[in-house]
């Protein structure tokens, strides 16, 4: 008998362990379980980061290439205006040239019409006093002249 209670205690005895290890093994799995939700939740999350990051990336990309092309056609209407600003300032140099020349063209024709006008008034002073001298004169005058 007492080897049949000896059997019987070590089969309770086993069964105990074996009922604790099926508890703790629920534990276990419970505990990595809830450990496997928590890191699937932090996975979903992270996932969520990522394709925000993605979308922010994508969205700053449209806007770099828009700025690159609102730099560009700055860039070309800048020199576009830098080359009107040369055309202008060459064609007003252009005409202030032209504008001198033409003043120095009328002021040398208003010395020659002036020097014009001074030999025509002395050639008239000359007939006038001739045709006011007397006949006598006249023809002194015109004898003594060769």
């Amino acid at each position: 008998m007492a080897a049949h209670r000896k059997a019987w205690m070590e089969l309770e005895q086993d069964i105990a362990t074996q009922s604790h290890n099926v508890q703790m093994k629920g534990f276990e799995f419970q505990r990595n379980r809830a450990r496997l939700d928590a890191m699937a939740d932090q996975a979903a999350r992270l996932q969520d980061r990522i394709n925000e990051t993605d979308k922010t990336l994508a969205t700053m990309q449209e806007n770099a290439a828009e700025a690159r092309h609102v730099f560009m056609k700055t860039e070309q209407r800048t020199h576009q205006a830098q080359d009107l600003l040369t055309g202008a300032k060459a064609t007003l140099a252009t005409e202030r040239s032209m504008r001198e020349e033409q003043e120095l063209e009328d002021l040398n024709m208003a010395r020659h019409n002036a020097t014009l006008c001074r030999e025509r008034s002395a050639q008239r002073k000359k007939l006038l006093s001739r045709l006011n001298t007397p006949a006598d004169e006249r023809q002194k005058r015109m004898s003594a002249s060769p």
